[in-house]
């Protein structure tokens, strides 16, 4: 018998706009593959990518009971009767419904993703507590969960919503790259398509592709580029309740007729070769789709800084300005437009940078992930997902983090002059912030906030990207370095259980997609202050040196590996040994091996 996958939405137009792919990917492998959503049977789309489509009466909002209550029931009579295999969800509504009918059924697996869950970094406490409680509740019943972007994955692992053998990280929901690609769009259709929009050769287009909807603050975009200085135009692709209220606004701010409402639309590759920058200002998303199409036909992205918009942009393919701040936005946009290099050298990072989300590579995760739900034990245990080594357990694990957590507070109150003196000078000599801050990736690879004291300038050159670190490294920096002073605040993190004395050092997070298999287990335990590697060569080694010797610990740890790092660290401090790479104030990024790089949700 084929296997039998149903995918489940709240609504046909997700289906539409992202899981087709997958329908017919499936449905080639011999599968059969139906579908659920309000609208899918109307869908001529739909009728044509699955075998069967099944209507769902339910709405997006969870307030409405007994139309989900009625809903629940059909699935599970559904469910039952078709003997479906596996039930991928999507969108919060079905996926509460759809995993509470399914609870107890032991034959169908039930995967949910998580296009965003609804509690987030800068949300409502109360909205933020409910959203995680219903996500906490549902989750007994998800055989997989799948998360999009890594604020999300980190949440998922804080509120313990799944055990994290169920939890699976994956680059979205795909783009196909050859269709959204510069080159696929010859000069003669752009040029046609300008001539349609009445856009004069040589002027400049800004684009924004989004529902408008009140969480795509439209508002903000609008007032923004009225505040700009040249005659722009500005594309707004898109329909939805606040078109009118939106069109009103463009009148009152004088833009009316540089402001374009081009309704829904089916060139949006052709919208974006005109483009200068994308538009994206949104308070929330999981993974926006618009900016990964932007970044892949090459175009810079003007965006909020938030959780999956955060995540594709990285300081590479575009700008990130705070959400509602209309000032901040105009000025990323102002920026783009008067610095075309800059435009087009941010435009080729995020075309490099996009390439992880290629829809092949999201496909083949998938056939991954469902083979390994398929493959699921009667206790609910993942038989194939990676088992995290078990080292540093027993009594001399708890005395490490014993040691780790008291010795670090100890510390903290011994040199809090120190830290006092550190900070004052950091303060009079580089500013405001005195801390820096950056996410690193811990034990299993669960994401922490690291701080440390800033020791470089936010110098940037002409075109507005900062310096090289040799030139942003003060002579302070370079001190505090040289006596690893800087690294002082992370003893707040060996407090808080992110960090011990003794691990292999955090790194980069965006590092994770580029390990080989045998690196990746560097992360079976906690990261430290310092380490084996710290303290045979530190910066003055290559990558794979350092990888080596953390791996090497990982095998070899006992407490007395530890006594002996921490007195060998102090004498390489004392030394001053292995501060930097020769010819340069810090390391190389790590680009990776030649060898094929395991992605986080290979390794589990």
């Amino acid at each position: 018998m084929p296997t039998k996958l149903l995918i489940v939405s709240t609504v046909s137009t997700t289906i539409e706009a992202f899981l087709l792919p997958f329908a017919r990917h499936y449905r080639d492998r011999g599968w059969r593959v139906d579908a659920l959503a309000a609208g899918a049977p109307g869908s001529e789309s739909c009728r044509k990518s699955f075998d069967v489509v099944w209507e769902a009466n339910w709405s997006r909002t969870p307030l409405d009971v007994s139309g989900n209550l009625g809903s629940g029931r059909y699935i599970r009579k559904l469910v039952n009767e078709q003997r479906y295999d596996l039930v991928h969800v999507h969108t919060p509504v079905a996926s509460f419904v759809t995993r509470a009918a399914l609870r107890n059924c032991r034959r169908t697996k039930v995967i949910y993703t998580a296009h965003g869950f609804h509690f987030f970094e800068g949300g409502a406490w109360h909205k933020n507590l409910i959203f995680s409680r219903a996500e906490k509740i549902a989750g007994r019943w998800t055989d997989a969960l799948v998360v999009i972007n890594r604020e999300d994955e980190l949440a998922a692992k804080r509120y313990g919503i799944v055990d994290e053998r169920r939890l699976f990280y994956m680059p979205g929901i795909g783009i196909d790259l050859e269709r959204y690609s510069a080159f696929s769009i010859g000069s003669q259709e752009a040029e046609a398509l300008r001539n349609e929009l009445q856009l004069e050769a040589g002027k400049q287009v800004l684009l924004m592709v989004a529902e408008m909807i009140p969480r795509k603050r439209h508002a903000d975009a609008l007032r923004a580029f009225s505040e700009l200085g040249n005659e722009a135009v500005f594309l707004l692709a898109g329909d939805g309740p606040l078109r009118g209220q939106l069109e009103e606004l463009a009148r009152r701010l004088g833009v009316k007729e540089r402001v374009r409402f081009l309704g829904v639309r089916s060139d949006v590759p052709k919208l974006m070769k005109l483009a200068n920058a994308v538009v994206l200002v949104s308070s929330q998303e999981g993974l926006p789709r618009s900016g990964m199409e932007a970044m892949a036909m090459g175009k810079p992205v003007i965006g909020t800084d938030i959780r999956g918009t955060r995540d594709l942009v990285y300081e590479r393919g575009g700008l990130l300005a705070p959400v509602g701040n209309v000032e901040s936005i105009a000025f990323c946009m102002e920026k783009l437009l008067d610095n075309p290099d800059l435009a087009g050298r941010m435009g080729a990072a995020g075309r490099e940078q996009v390439k992880q989300y290629d829809l092949k590579r999201v496909i083949q995760l998938h056939d991954e992930l469902y083979d390994k739900v398929l493959a699921t034990d009667e206790r609910g245990h993942i038989a194939c997902a990676t088992q995290v080594p078990k080292v540093q357990a027993g009594f001399a694990g708890l005395a490490k983090a014993c040691f780790d957590r008291v010795g670090a507070a100890g510390l903290l109150v011994v040199l809090s002059p120190v830290l006092a003196v550190i900070a004052l000078l950091v303060r009079m000599r580089l500013g405001s912030p005195v801390l820096f801050r950056q996410r690193r990736p811990g034990k299993n690879e669960k994401i922490f906030e690291l701080v440390k004291f800033r020791t470089m300038t936010n110098e940037q050159d002409g075109a507005g990207r900062l310096l090289p670190d040799e030139a942003r490294l003060t002579r302070l920096g370079k001190w505090l370095r040289s006596l690893s002073l800087d690294e002082l605040p992370q003893l707040w993190n060996v407090v808080r259980g992110e960090l011990s004395f003794v691990g292999p050092r955090p790194l980069l997070v965006q590092y994770l997609e580029r390990y080989t298999p045998e690196q990746a287990r560097r992360h079976a335990v906690k990261p430290g202050i310092t380490g084996w590697a710290q303290v045979n060569g530190r910066n003055a080694i290559s990558w794979e040196e350092k990888f080596a010797l953390d791996t090497w610990y990982v095998d070899h740890w006992d407490l007395w590996l530890d006594a002996r790092i921490l007195a060998l660290t102090v004498w390489r401090v004392v030394r001053r040994d292995g501060i930097s790479q020769e010819g340069r104030a810090t390391m190389t990024e790590f680009q990776g091996t030649e060898e094929k790089k395991l992605t986080a949700d290979q390794r589990g």
